[in-house]
């Protein structure tokens, strides 16, 4: 009898630690990762551990998802679009107008049209989207924005909400209010999207 206890337990235990960042029951589904390429770990809480994740799996409020190096991962909104983080980029999913926050790399960001803004933490402020494609990279000193489509704005933690255009660029630097946004040819522009699309995105 105390050996099929011992069993039992030891069952239950390595079920638990099987289970990876499942989605947490009774908890809405905010994102799906739908395509992972290298090293994609998630996390269920800012206090838990990276485990490896897996295509198909949901992420709630407050689960992270992480890729190393010449890694990537194709997260699906319910709210209707799309985030590719490329290598070395942290994205924290939340519920609400604020779907998340992007605390390291780089992510091309396609977001369907909104009945309301949205927008994503960074460490040097907000950007707030209505439904737009844009392409974000964040560093400890600074955030760069490239817009495509759409449109957006940012506003630091210093100054007024900064708007891009199409076709427009915006970098802020760490503690300095936002400056103004610059134009990129259509060429750049074109040539930067189009690559970050290739190898099975979107």
């Amino acid at each position: 009898m105390m050996n099929r206890l011992v069993c039992l337990i030891l069952i239950c235990f390595f079920l638990a630690a099987s289970t990876g960042c499942q989605e947490s029951a009774n908890r809405q589904a905010i994102a799906t990762l739908k395509e992972s390429a290298g090293s994609v770990d998630c996390r269920n809480s800012p206090d838990g551990r990276f485990q490896p994740a897996t295509v198909g799996q949901k992420f709630t409020d407050n689960e992270s998802i992480r890729t190393g190096d010449n890694s990537s991962a194709l997260l699906e909104f319910s709210i209707g679009g799309r985030l590719k983080l490329s290598a070395n980029s942290f994205f924290l999913v939340r519920q609400g107008n604020c779907i998340g926050t992007h605390n390291a790399g780089s992510g091309l960001y396609e977001i369907d049209k909104q009945s309301e803004k949205i927008s994503i933490e960074t460490p040097q402020g907000l950007t707030t989207i209505l439904g737009t494609k844009f392409k974000q990279t964040v560093t400890p000193d600074k955030v760069e924005l490239v817009l495509y489509q759409g449109s957006i704005e940012f506003t630091g933690k210093q100054g007024e909400p900064v708007k891009l255009m199409p076709g427009e660029k915006l970098v802020v630097e760490s503690g300095n209010p936002p400056g103004k946004p610059e134009k990129i040819d259509d060429f750049n522009i074109d040539e930067l999207f189009n690559n970050e699309k290739s190898n099975k995105s979107y």
